[in-house]
């Protein structure tokens, strides 16, 4: 990791918690930080850059998909406790598992064709 990033994160995170827990943040400001004056004559932290819409939608419809699978595999686990000796099981639990997301850049051309006919109309 960049230590510029590290004390980036850890100075907003300081003046984040300041109204919630302002001794702990004083000690993170002056004693691991080492700046010159206190918290509280402390700027607010502002964003670099304007918010990216897209990543932000990307990030839930992430974390939509990853409880989709994670109950999937709950109910998976589930039926497999209510059966008595049917079969193997689909899986095994104690395994390591994984997921691929495939990402599509742009849409099949079929589809561009209906988007394009409806916006043109």
């Amino acid at each position: 990791m960049h230590t510029d990033l590290v004390r980036y994160w850890i100075s907003a995170a300081a003046l984040l918690v300041s109204p919630i827990a302002p001794h702990f943040a004083e000690h993170i400001w002056r004693g691991i930080l080492h700046h010159p004056t206190t918290i509280q004559r402390a700027l607010w932290p502002t964003p670099s850059r304007p918010v990216d819409a897209p990543t932000i939608d990307a990030g839930v419809y992430m974390r939509g998909l990853v409880k989709t699978v994670r109950d999937a595999e709950l109910t998976l686990l589930k039926k497999i406790g209510k059966t008595k000796g049917g079969g193997a099981p689909p899986f095994d639990p104690k395994k390591p598992r994984a997921v691929r997301v495939y990402v599509a850049t742009r849409f099949p051309e079929r589809q561009d064709a209906c988007v394009q006919a409806v916006q043109a109309a």
